[in-house]
């Protein structure tokens, strides 16, 4: 009787899941589109993202896209998302900050960032240093600096992070010299 009702357990437990614990691990992974490095996308951030890039292509192209656009987009997003993780690991790992005195000197300095300096050169490419500086400091604009601190920030730790890596790599002159006879000597 009780191999019997242990077979009937097993049974009902592994295949119809009576205890329910199979959908509670399933619903939650459903919620994940992925995992990156251990851990999990949701869903619900994912697709409001690739919704974000969407929606900037139908204001950009005044059409929807169409499905193969939309797929790349998803590619797009997701590429991004799994750079993004693998940066913010590294950086974290080596320990890299950007100081907020940084930041005033990216934005305050002789030669502010090239997307910020667009925004303020005219038609002849003259840059209206004046027009620039009244834009940082209107109040009005306090949420548009904040997003801009970010960016900024997340730029330079970037770049700290590739200063680092591309210091250490080094190239010997035999290597040269092979890469060299591959590229131009033909047999």
């Amino acid at each position: 009787i009780f191999a019997g009702v242990f077979v009937v357990y097993i049974v009902l437990d592994w295949g119809m899941d009576i205890t329910g614990r199979k959908d509670a691990n399933r619903s939650a992974d459903a919620q994940m589109i992925g995992y990156i490095d251990g851990e999990g996308i949701p869903f619900r951030d994912f697709s409001d993202i690739v919704q974000q890039n969407i929606d900037n292509q139908r204001a950009q192209a005044g059409a929807d896209p169409e499905e193969y656009q939309v797929r790349l987009i998803r590619d797009q997003v997701w590429s991004s998302l799994v750079t993004e993780r693998l940066y913010d690991t590294e950086i974290e790992r080596l320990g890299l900050s950007v100081t907020d005195q940084e930041i005033i000197d990216a934005v305050r300095g002789d030669n502010p960032p090239p997307f910020l300096r667009s925004q303020f050169t005219d038609s002849t490419g003259t840059f209206n240093r004046q027009l620039y500086d009244d834009a940082i400091r209107d109040p009005r604009n306090k949420a548009i600096m904040v997003n801009l601190e970010r960016a900024i920030r997340q730029q330079r730790l970037r770049e700290k992070l590739q200063s680092v890596v591309l210091a250490g790599v080094t190239v010997a002159e035999g290597e040269v010299a092979k890469k060299f006879m591959d590229d131009n000597i033909s047999y």
